[in-house]
């Protein structure tokens, strides 16, 4: 399971606005601090978890007590899931801050597109984080709420309703994002400490099971959780600043079961990354059978093309697999003109990569899909992309989702004003359809002078 990155300079931003915002206001009373129980001790709480075959009362949507991380009522799942893609629609720009508004479902057996969660007094410049699970029955959002300085971690059934809040923070908590293991019934809750004077970051990862309220924290220090592999593995990340560009990015493989506080050079290396600002120069994902961790990489300089801004992003690309118990890796793919953008995994037996050049060869840029062993590349959409564009803005990059038998693609057309469409098309090829426009989004009264933007979360 693949964690939201969320830029480093945007990091500073979060954690200089949450900061202003704690000392001008008070903390709501009915906000709480989720406890953090180590060495898989069980909170003590009066009440008992839930039960898997008993049906509550009401579902509170509330903030917990103080102290208390509540579990979940999860209704035992005998139906398939129901195809569909989620996405957000937003408002705002680069310049202007983006703001969210509504989170959308798209029902691709009736082709009707619903709101199932509207967005209302969040703080401004910190992003909600939403994350479909992996059983594609429910929806994490992590958000904070501007008029109670609180961020509430909730729980979503994928057809809007059941809204449960399992844990509230004050601001001053720092709750980067929540983040579901692979399991589905489990979620990891990661929080940001960012020391000013030595200019450095922590992290700590709170896993709660959602059936127990078992709380145990897996993870502390100046790395942060990337993806999920299982229940105990998980990739880690660690930034090397620069005064100058580029800065760095490492990628390792953390075990749980050795202890929160581990070095990272006891830890086996993955992968390293140029970082161009927001833009790291590569992407990684996981196999659906946690064997294997794909890494793509491409070739990054500071361009002085007239007219150009930002980094050019070209080839030579590369696409390779890390195995989990061997620690060897080896080349699946390779392709000296094109950027290999980003990656995403249908299976362990095959991929789907996102080619972007913003000089030199365009023609091939868009997603492909192609075999694990390097075998039978497939092309799925062609971009149309300028000469020159900026890839800086992780607003505008690629954003893919899949359920195994189809796609869905958020693209940008740099040609005509920046206008975003997802389009969704059978994983075999095919001519895809376009299900949601950024020139269709419905903007709150007095917005409509901000530009309308969209953000994939995922697809059932």
């Amino acid at each position: 399971m693949k964690i939201t990155k969320i830029p480093h300079l945007l990091v500073l931003l979060i954690c200089f606005c949450l900061v202003l915002l704690s000392s001008c206001g008070t903390t709501n009373n009915t906000s709480a601090s989720h406890s953090v129980i180590a060495n898989k001790h069980t909170p003590a709480v009066t009440a008992t978890a839930p039960s898997a075959t008993s049906t509550p009362t009401t579902l509170s949507a509330g903030c917990p007590p103080p102290g208390i991380a509540r579990g979940a009522f999860i209704v035992p799942e005998t139906g398939a899931v129901q195809p569909a893609v989620f996405y957000m629609t937003e408002w705002g720009g680069v310049q202007s801050g983006i703001n969210p508004f509504n989170l959308m479902r798209y029902d691709l057996t009736t082709g009707k597109a619903t709101s199932i969660f509207t967005f209302t007094n969040f703080t401004v410049g910190v992003m909600p984080v939403i994350q479909l699970s992996p059983n594609k029955h429910w929806l994490l959002v992590t958000n904070s709420d501007n008029t109670t300085h609180i961020t509430k971690i909730q729980l979503i059934r994928t057809d809007g309703t059941q809204t449960q809040t399992l844990a509230c923070y004050p601001s001053s908590q720092f709750i980067l994002r929540a983040s579901w293991l692979p399991d589905s019934r489990q979620i990891a809750i990661t929080k940001d400490q960012y020391d000013q004077k030595h200019n450095t970051e922590s992290y700590t990862v709170d896993v709660l099971n959602l059936a127990t309220e078992e709380t145990q924290t897996v993870l502390s220090g100046n790395y942060s959780p990337y993806a999920w592999l299982d229940d105990r593995h998980l990739v880690v990340e660690q930034e090397t600043k620069m005064d100058k560009f580029p800065s760095k990015a490492d990628f390792y493989l953390f075990d749980t079961n050795n202890g929160s506080q581990q070095k990272l050079t006891n830890l086996p290396h993955i992968a390293s990354f140029e970082l161009w600002g927001s833009l790291m120069a590569g992407d990684i994902a996981v196999s659906s059978d946690s064997s294997q961790v794909f890494i793509s990489s491409f070739a990054q300089t500071n361009t002085n093309t007239p007219g150009c801004q930002g980094t050019a992003t070209q080839g030579p690309g590369t696409l390779k697999s890390y195995t989990i118990n061997s620690g060897s890796t080896h080349s699946i793919y390779s392709d000296q003109k094109h950027a290999i953008m980003a990656i995403q995994s249908i299976n362990s037996q095959t991929l789907l990569m996102y080619i972007e050049n913003n000089i030199g060869d365009l023609s091939q840029n868009g997603l492909w899909k192609i075999n694990s062993d390097g075998s039978s590349l497939t092309r799925l959409t062609t971009a149309n992309d300028p000469q020159c564009r900026d890839t800086a803005y992780s607003e505008w990059g690629p954003q893919i989702a899949h359920n195994d038998q189809s796609y869905a693609l958020l693209q940008t057309d740099f040609n005509h004003d920046e206008n975003q469409s997802i389009v969704v098309g059978a994983l075999s090829g095919g001519t895809p359809t376009t299900i949601a426009t950024s020139a269709n989004v419905s903007l709150p009264p007095g917005k409509d002078h901000f530009e309308r933007l969209l953000q994939l979360v995922g697809m059932a």
